[in-house]
């Protein structure tokens, strides 16, 4: 009986033992995995916290290390720490990038570095590769990718206002509602531009043409005279002479563009049916409004023997071939929804960017989305926190206790 217990004893303790080399060998080897791989879920709302693909792509671009060099102070009066934001902003880059290098200087203590790189602001980063550099002032991810972007194509793009000589390497000219009349040596050269290819925008106000009328012409336009009036602008507290982009037409401009547009003064912009440029209406404003023809003031009403009744084409988009390649033309009713007066309203900036870079068959980087920051943020107490960690080692501590008591009990019968 006694040699019984003690082979019974012998052998629950050889597979206790085993059981211990086991778990011990486990966590031996989930700490290896964690180790040599990383994988983590982006559970947030909008995935926020992960790069949207094209980001992804725009790194793949880079064939070799990439280093960004960070001027911030610890500490910002308004912004708080600020570069603990902008750290934790890289690591999203970094985690496809492993190569790609930070480094902080602090612009207080070290000025001098700040003077010779140029710095203006706290917070700027420079990014440098392959000789290439250039400086970001502000952090998000549509911002830095489209830096990114730029320094990994071959050549630079060009995108001018209108100049007295058109330079052949020209991306894309810009045309904003001249205030004088054009000499006509001047639009000569203009048209002989889009006759040869070249990508405009075209932003136009309710005023004269000031020697514009031959463009126009060549694009086949129908310019209606008068400024568009929205009723529904004054439901968001501005006034009925700015036209709110109701909807939007299927291009890459607005594709996947659901966001408020605000266009002041717009003048309605139509392309008359022809076989030579293939057009797509931008955006369409006033949907309950018109076209006002005479003067501007109190009182407005609709006059359907000399108004036009909406809705309101306001922006077009114009393509076609010309020596085998897309010729890409925009025309908007409105210089002053890209002023720095009305750039901040609604997705002014965001659509206008998208312009450029349309035209300057910079498709990609339309893609980029914003993030919604939708889901709330989690707020706890240096309290709340110190009982959850407490808790968090309590729990293990009491699992283990209650298993060597378990085993204690089982040695002894």
């Amino acid at each position: 009986m006694a040699l019984a217990n003690i082979r019974l004893r012998l052998r629950r303790m050889a597979q206790n033992g085993l059981f211990v080399a086991a778990l011990i060998l486990l966590a031996g080897l989930l700490g290896f995995l964690a180790l040599q791989t990383r994988t983590q879920w982006d559970i947030s709302q909008g995935k926020r916290n992960s790069l949207s693909q094209v980001s992804v792509e725009a790194l793949k671009k880079f064939d070799g290390p990439l280093t960004v060099t960070v001027y911030a102070t610890a500490q910002d009066p308004q912004l708080g720490n600020v570069r603990k934001m902008i750290e934790e902003f890289l690591i999203l880059y970094q985690r496809i990038k492993p190569d790609l290098k930070v480094i902080f200087i602090d612009p207080v203590e070290q000025p001098m570095a700040a003077q010779e790189a140029g710095v203006q602001v706290n917070g700027e980063m420079v990014v440098e590769f392959d000789g290439k550099r250039e400086h970001l002032t502000i952090f998000n991810e549509q911002a830095l990718t489209s830096l990114l972007m730029r320094m990994a194509r071959p050549g630079d793009k060009r995108i001018l206002a209108i100049t007295p000589n058109v330079p052949r390497d020209a991306s894309v000219l810009i045309i904003s509602s001249p205030q004088a009349d054009l000499p006509e040596g001047e639009v000569e050269k203009l048209l002989a531009y889009v006759a040869q290819g070249g990508s405009l925008l075209w932003l136009l106000d309710q005023e004269p043409l000031h020697g514009l009328q031959p463009l126009a012409e060549k694009l086949d336009l129908t310019l209606t005279p008068g400024v568009v009036i929205d009723p529904q602008a004054q439901q968001s507290r501005m006034p009925i002479t700015f036209s709110l982009g109701a909807s939007y037409g299927h291009h890459p401009v607005t594709d996947n563009f659901d966001h408020a547009t605000v266009f002041p003064f717009a003048r309605q912009v139509t392309v008359n049916e022809n076989e030579e440029w293939r057009s797509v209406p931008l955006v369409e404003a006033a949907q309950s409004g018109w076209v006002e023809t005479g003067k501007l003031g109190d009182g407005m009403v609709f006059d359907e023997m000399y108004d036009v009744l909406g809705p309101v084409n306001i922006a077009v988009a114009l393509s076609r071939s010309v020596q085998d390649r897309e010729q890409r033309i925009a025309v908007v009713g409105s210089s002053h929804f890209l002023a720095n007066n009305y750039l901040g309203y609604g997705k002014n900036l965001d659509f206008g960017i998208n312009l450029v870079n349309w035209l300057a068959g910079d498709e990609n980087l339309i893609s980029i989305p914003p993030r919604a920051t939708s889901d709330s943020s989690l707020t706890l107490s240096e309290g709340t926190q110190t009982a959850i960690i407490v808790g968090f080692l309590i729990l293990p501590l009491a699992f283990f206790a209650s298993g060597s008591f378990i085993w204690w009990r089982r040695r002894r019968r």
